[in-house]
């Protein structure tokens, strides 16, 4: 006789729901709860893929808590519900989450041994970077499929990544690739050495931009138009024509895309993007940030299989500080009335930094100067273009970056760090010095990290290099220098 299936309604159902959830709210570190099936031991001690969050997400989405009734006493009653236990964060000894330095150790790893944050890296590098400049075209394709085919075997829909989360970031590729580059190239005493973009991507750009337009509104024009409409196509173009950066036809009455009609499904695959590819939960964008609180809470499941997640575990408590932070700071921003870019700069970080760490600052520079026409309110363009002029002009840097605070800034270390230098390199130690002090009493914190300008121990002169560096380690080193009376070139 075969057994009963599981109840859809009544008592008889939610005996087996609460008896879950006392199951999974009694569960806890270290031990876990031996009795439970998922239960496992491995080298790292008792394990789980709570599995218990996943099943109520399932069964136990639309359904009430039980309630509770508090008496408070003078007639006064509580009545308060039950909260589910939130997925677990990361282990107390286990290593802050940073993503370049997984790439870093697993780039020669087989596919199928990296983890998911290094196979969007390499598939986001090799999509967003032109065929034409690559040093192996065939390596560039074999990365891309070799990884789109990995994702895919773990369960997440590849396409959607690439059209939906990492769409943004291929359109400004091509766009930087085909306009702005060439634009900065052809004004340098000493060009680089690379091949002429695609004429068909130019043609689509001229047919709607008049063409005297001078070299810096051509590259805010490539950043505000030209790099959404390439979004749009990528949203319905042939997946070769993506991975190849085939110019379509027209740009014009493109169709409409299906998958925009599921804005969760587009919600996301951003947030798979940006919770693997993102260090900090500050670079997030909203959508992500609320769809990982309700994934921690059970309140979400995503499409892939929620166990993939557990490679970047994360707090639920911070991610909620996120969040509360995200909506004060709008408040205070003109109650939230500023319009938001539809261009995100930090999607255009990656090619500015290979350009500074290369020596083209005129490259990163021009990047940013766009920006802040393009967005003129927007603190990351001012913050970014201040800390590209750090190194030849800091007193304009210095308030570039004293804007960027005034319109919000954050994190507000790294930009008090940069202005700490700024102040070094125009010799107003005892500014440097006092910014400094403000930094370690509000802003000091163990564990962040940014791309900082390093200093040249034998010359004085500044560098960057590809690895991000402690901020609270920097700004102490830059104090010493200060206090011994160190100078820098500026």
């Amino acid at each position: 006789m075969a057994a009963p299936a599981f109840p859809n309604e009544g008592p008889e159902r939610e005996i087996f729901i609460q008896a879950l959830r006392d199951f999974s709210d009694a569960c806890e570190m270290p031990e876990l709860t031996p009795r439970c099936p998922f239960f496992e031991v491995t080298k790292e001690g008792p394990s789980c893929g709570e599995q218990c969050i996943d099943i109520l997400s399932q069964y136990d989405l639309n359904e009430d808590s039980p309630t509770t009734v508090i008496d408070l006493g003078l007639g006064i009653h509580f009545l308060g519900r039950q909260v589910k236990r939130p997925r677990r964060g990361p282990k107390p000894d286990s290593r802050p989450f940073d993503a370049r330095q997984i790439v870093a150790q697993e780039t020669d790893l087989p596919r199928d041994r990296q983890q998911i944050t290094t196979l969007l890296f390499d598939l986001l590098s090799s999509l967003a970077t032109s065929s034409d400049i690559s040093t192996d075209p065939s390596e560039r394709k074999y990365r891309i499929s070799a990884s789109k085919s990995e994702l895919e075997k773990r369960g997440i829909n590849a396409d959607d990544i690439i059209r939906l989360g990492l769409g943004n970031q291929i359109a400004l590729g091509i766009a930087f690739y085909s306009i702005m580059l060439p634009s900065l190239n052809a004004g340098q005493e000493e060009p680089l050495d690379i091949p002429s973009p695609d004429p068909r991507w130019v043609s689509l750009f001229n047919e709607s931009q008049p063409l005297t337009l001078s070299d810096d509104a051509r590259n805010a024009a490539a950043l505000a138009e030209f790099a959404p409409r390439i979004r749009k196509w990528i949203l319905t173009a042939d997946m070769a024509d993506i991975v190849d950066w085939k110019p379509p036809e027209t740009l014009e009455n493109l169709p409409s895309s299906p998958a925009l009609a599921d804005k969760v499904k587009g919600a996301e695959a951003t947030w798979i993007v940006e919770r693997f590819l993102l260090t900090y939960s500050s670079e997030w964008e909203e959508t992500s940030l609320f769809l990982e609180w309700l994934f921690l809470h059970g309140k979400y499941m995503p499409h892939c299989q929620a166990r993939l997640l557990a490679e970047r575990p994360t707090e639920a408590h911070t991610i909620a500080t996120e969040i509360s932070d995200r909506v004060t700071t709008k408040w205070r921003r003109s109650g939230g009335s500023r319009e938001a870019s539809t261009i995100r700069i930090e999607e255009f970080s990656r090619i500015a930094i290979d350009n500074l760490v290369a020596g083209r600052p005129h490259v990163a520079i021009a990047i940013y100067s766009s920006f802040s026409q393009v967005s003129p309110e927007n603190p990351d363009a001012h913050n970014n273009y201040g800390f590209c002029l750090i190194p030849d002009d800091p007193q304009t840097a210095l308030r570039e970056l004293e804007i960027a605070e005034e319109l919000g800034y954050e994190p507000l270390s790294t930009n008090i760090a940069n202005r700490v230098l700024a102040l070094h390199l125009l010799n107003r130690s005892e500014e440097a010095l006092q910014l400094a002090n403000r930094f370690f009493e509000s802003y000091s914190s163990p564990v962040e990290r940014a791309w900082l300008w390093q200093i040249d121990d034998a010359s004085g002169g500044l560098f960057l290099t590809e690895d991000t560096v402690n901020t609270s380690r920097y700004v102490g080193k830059l104090v010493d220098r200060i206090m011994m009376g160190g100078q820098l070139e500026g």
